[in-house]
């Protein structure tokens, strides 16, 4: 890996009618799916408990009746442990294909506004990042899409994505940057590095089994 003070890395607007919308959608759709094995395995604990809940009374039953009966509740379990995983697979996959279709399908109509702007990093010639930032009102300016390409992480580049976001919000004046992640703990304790705070911590998808997979809504004040 090459040394980072010896890379280029350059944070600058993202350029519509280029391969930087291609590459801005391939880094973001990468790293949401990266997110839906530990995603899932946040459910199983949730799920495990009912069913070993359940599991004296199934056995009860296979030994006073037939022992097909546990055989049947044990792959019931699998067919639904498996279930779950597809079942996340497919609403990460659903809202990939929503973002590709309109912001970043369309950055100059989404992102092209005034005080607002989709920012990617360039290193050696790459688009390795990317952040959207895009005004939610005349003091808040959000933040979302943040995203670093696998093979360019732990090189700073996040940072400097961070910080280019944190000076253009101070160029246009703003009072506060807001987002929403659903990100590792690592991407979180970023966030918190450069002054962000949680102010609201939610499940991220409108489940039962869900519980345990948490949103958070953290915010900067400038």
């Amino acid at each position: 890996m090459v040394n980072s003070t010896e890379e280029k890395v350059i944070v600058r607007p993202c350029k519509q009618d280029s391969n930087d919308v291609v590459e801005c959608r391939r880094i973001f759709s990468e790293g949401i799916q990266e997110q839906i094995w530990p995603g899932t395995k946040l459910l199983y604990p949730r799920y495990c408990k009912m069913a070993v809940f359940i599991l004296p009374a199934v056995l009860a039953l296979g030994w006073h009746s037939s022992l097909w009966i546990v055989l049947i509740y044990f792959m019931f379990c699998l067919t639904v442990a498996v279930g779950l995983y597809l079942g996340i697979k497919r609403d990460i996959l659903r809202f990939i294909g929503f973002v590709c279709k309109t912001d970043l399908r369309n950055v100059d109509k989404f992102y092209g506004g005034k005080g607002s702007c989709l920012l990617v990093a360039e290193c050696n010639g790459k688009v390795a990042g990317l952040v959207g930032l895009i005004q939610r009102d005349s003091s808040v300016l959000e933040l979302k899409r943040m995203g670093v390409c696998q093979s360019f992480r732990r090189r700073g580049i996040a940072s400097r994505l961070l910080e280019r976001a944190v000076k253009f919000a101070e160029e246009f004046e703003y009072k506060k940057i807001a987002l929403n992640t659903s990100s590792p703990v690592g991407a979180v304790e970023l966030y918190q590095k450069f002054g962000f705070h949680i102010v609201d911590t939610k499940p991220l998808l409108d489940n039962v089994w869900s519980q345990d997979w948490k949103a958070r809504d953290m915010e900067l004040l400038l």
